[in-house]
């Protein structure tokens, strides 16, 4: 996992980089996932998957996890913004978008210190218990959550935590980040082995509290419209019963009590008896004669009755009077005409405020609230409003609609958990749509905390097992994943090891114990005789190898005798070149001698000798006989064997070669030039790198005259660089054949009938062999016909060492 102070982490999930840098360089691939990761984590958090009605599982928070894993803390960070931003407009309050903010540095903090422990292991045990313990005291003192409310959010959230990187290690798994090489990391055993349960475990978790929460949320919205239903059908129900009951009384009461055969005076009497068993508080005559008679439950009497009158006149004109129920503010009126008496009319009426109970289902649900509506006001309502936040306008919704509607408040800086605590699902109909004889509508109202109490609590308790569970879940795939990989790792290290262990016997090696599985332990057993074998391989190639050593002495002498032998030839070759040119020097000076002594001969018989003639013939042949020792002492120091390695200036080798090439040039129309820009220093054999030039430049030579390429040249460069200084020996002679280029510094090889093929061999040898520098040849000039060839010798310089500094 992620690395500390700078370190490399595993490969094992694509995460290379430390998590409290900055990631270095992004190229445009970079920038481009880098958007689409932060409007995926925006979508996730702002379009969550629901749990139940006010908790959600964010599931942008995977992305942002992911964020981390693979661009560290900065990056994740500045990414996610607009996902933590999601979460404050959908909870219309910045908390949780500040608790997510927390948890993400902390997480990275971790990540940071343990690079070695798997990510989704440092979250499980980064909430249980700390971060649930502060999520859920947060809740309940900041945000003033209840215990269920704040309980169930707080193990929400670590759940949700735990499963959200688990899925960004799959994320990272699957998308890994290939190097500047194009490699890509490699999963290790250990990571199969954790992750695969852990990521299982968080794939399950989320499909069952996902189905889990949705059938219960179903069923509870199923729960709360049946309820509404059923108290609807059961008011429309009693209510039916109630009015058939007084329709039923005032026409008893009206046929016994004002039939015509019964004295008007009788009638008081009669109300008195039958009054009380009926469900009207008032029994009232009315003729269009303005003549009131009204009975009541407190007294009988037959008086005028003004107020009465009155409300009657508000409620209905008496002429347009009609048979039925009429409603005046909280009171229900019935009419009924007399049967014998078009004109006079029976009426009654009810204080419904007072003696709802009898003729209103007002129901056993504490959490429910009936109303009778008319005209905008309220009739009459079964108890208190279930909640202070709804207006009149807020109904409006429902006005029109024939199901049960969910209203929610909109409230800034609110959570959706108290929202839904002061929701109301409304059920609204036309009491005439249900086949009652009133006017009006009637509202059913159902406020589901009490519900949402025992659900939260319920949660509570499955989401709490459920994170301990994950929690249990991520500490046995870690010690199965040791378990099984452990004695894999070590047999790992073993085969490692194989070829510092490989001179001792397999038997004493540190072999772990016999593993608890059959593969690996075949496996080890494997190794195990594939490792002796190797053993004994191993002893038969020691064997061999001391049998090879011996015989590559024997070649290496052989080879060293070869070489000397080669040498010899090579000396004696050249020494008879130089024996040649000897001679071809002298002739020259001895025909001069032998003029010199003629013209001596015939002046002293002549008598023409005189002491000045013979003083200056004498000094004529002094000179001549140096010239001729001086050539004698030149060959002499080239031939002389030299014993160890000195110290010597290049120009002045340079110059002595060409002092002796020029020797032999005198019949041949061939130009020897040479460039000396430097003169630097060289450690090695002067006077066989004038063998080596000279054989360069009798190479050189004979290809001339041999192409006889018309006018001949052969030029001599000297320069040097910081590192090596260079001798280039070039020439017009046509050039080296391409095929054999390779070959021309192999021992006896030649192009020349008469030719020994060890003069390049031994230049070579000289120059890579004894003074450790390089000899190479290219031919110059076009390649299917070039001009010349150029042969340059590399030696490196030579440094004299620094004296050591002496205080006086």
């Amino acid at each position: 996992m992620p690395p500390h102070a700078g370190q490399p982490e595993r490969t094992a999930a694509g995460m290379t980089r430390p998590f409290w840098l900055w990631p270095g360089a992004l190229n445009s691939r970079d920038g481009l996932l880098l958007v689409l990761l932060g409007m995926a984590a925006f979508v996730g958090n702002y379009f969550p998957l629901p749990l139940m009605f006010g908790v959600d599982l964010l599931l942008g928070t995977v992305f942002v996890f992911f964020l981390l894993l693979r661009y560290r803390l900065l990056v994740a960070l500045l990414v996610s913004l607009p996902a933590f931003a999601a979460t404050w407009m959908i909870w219309h309050h910045p908390w949780t978008a500040f608790l997510m903010v927390v948890e993400l540095v902390l997480l990275g903090a971790l990540l940071a210190r343990f690079p070695r422990r798997e990510p989704p292991l440092l979250v499980a045990l980064l909430w249980v218990p700390w971060l649930t313990a502060i999520t859920l005291l947060y809740y309940y003192f900041q945000m003033r959550l209840p215990w269920p409310d704040a309980t169930l959010l707080a193990f929400k959230q670590g759940i949700n935590s735990i499963i959200a990187m688990a899925l960004a290690v799959m994320l990272n798994i699957a998308l890994p980040r290939t190097d500047r090489r194009g490699n890509r990391a490699r999963l290790g055993a250990h990571e199969v082995i954790y992750y695969l349960p852990s990521m299982l475990a968080a794939l399950i978790m989320v499909i069952v509290l996902v189905v889990l929460s949705q059938t219960q949320m179903n069923n509870l919205r199923q729960d709360f419209e049946d309820r509404l239903v059923q108290s609807r059908d059961t008011l429309v129900d009693q209510t039916r019963v109630a009015l058939q009951q007084l329709e039923q009384d005032m026409e008893h009461i009206e046929s016994q009590c004002f039939s015509a055969d019964r004295p008007p005076d009788s009638s008081a009497g009669c109300v008195q008896i039958l009054l009380p068993f009926s469900l009207w508080d008032q029994v009232y005559v009315l003729t269009r004669g303005d003549i009131w008679q009204m009975f009541d439950r407190t007294g009988m009497a037959l008086r005028p009755m003004t107020d009465l009158g009155d409300r009657l006149d508000k409620l209905h004109q008496r002429a347009d009077l009609t048979a039925g129920f009429r409603l005046n503010g909280s009171d229900l009126h019935y009419f009924v005409p007399h049967s014998e008496s078009p004109d006079v009319w029976v009426g009654g009426a009810v204080r419904l405020t007072e003696y709802a109970a009898q003729i209103w289902f007002t129901g056993r649900d504490g959490a429910q609230r009936q109303t009778w509506y008319h005209e905008g006001a309220p009739v009459v309502t079964s108890g208190q409003a279930l909640s202070t936040w709804l207006q009149e306008d807020d109904y409006q919704r429902v006005a029109d609609a024939v199901e049960v509607v969910h209203l929610v408040p909109e409230r800034p800086w609110s959570n959706k958990l108290q929202r839904w605590a002061e929701s109301v699902y409304v059920l609204e109909a036309d009491l005439a749509d249900l086949g009652l004889s009133l006017p009006g509508r009637v509202r059913f109202e159902l406020n589901p905390r009490q519900e949402q109490l025992y659900l939260y609590r319920l949660y509570a308790l499955i989401l709490g097992i459920a994170l301990a569970f994950l929690l249990l879940v991520q500490l046995i795939s870690l010690v199965i994943a040791r378990w099984l990989v452990s004695p894999v790792t070590r047999l790992m290290n073993i085969a490692q090891e194989v070829p510092q262990r490989i001179s001792q016997a397999p038997a004493n090696w540190p072999w772990p114990p016999p593993p608890p599985v059959r593969e690996i332990e075949t496996l080890q057993q494997s190794l195990r005789a594939m490792s002796e074998l190797l053993h004994e391989q191993y002893l038969r190639d020691q064997d061999r190898q001391s049998e090879l050593e011996q015989e590559v002495a024997a070649a290496r002498a052989q080879v060293k005798a070869q070489e000397e032998v080669l040498a010899h030839q090579a000396r004696r070759a050249a020494m008879g070149e130089m024996v040649s040119n000897i001679a071809h020097q002298w002739r020259q000076p001895l025909n001069s001698l032998r003029l010199l002594q003629t013209n001596l001969r015939e002046a002293y018989e002549g008598g023409e000798l005189t002491p000045e003639m013979l003083y200056q013939n004498l000094d004529k042949s002094e000179q001549l006989i140096q010239n001729m020792n001086q050539t004698v002492r030149d060959f002499l120091t080239f031939f002389r064997p030299d014993k160890a390695a000195e110290p010597f200036r290049l120009r002045p080798v340079v110059q002595d070669a060409m002092q002796i090439m020029r020797g032999t040039l005198d019949d041949c129309p061939l130009e020897l030039t040479a460039v000396l820009e430097s003169d630097v220093q060289v450690k090695g054999y002067p006077n066989e790198l004038i063998q080596v030039l000279l054989v360069l430049m009798q190479n050189s030579r004979e290809i001339i005259e041999h192409r006889q390429v018309v006018p001949g040249h052969i030029d001599l460069h000297l320069t040097a660089d910081e590192q090596f200084g260079r001798v280039m020996v070039t020439d017009n002679g046509g050039g080296v054949p391409v095929d054999i280029l390779d070959h021309l510094f192999d021992p006896y090889f030649t192009t020349r009938s008469d030719g020994t093929g060890i003069g390049l061999y031994m230049a070579r040898s000289i120059v890579e062999g004894q003074m450790q520098g390089h000899i190479r040849v290219e031919n110059l000039g076009p390649p299917e016909r070039p001009d010349g060839a150029r042969f340059t010798i590399s030696l490196p310089l030579w440094q004299p060492p620094e004296q050591p500094h002496r205080t006086g």
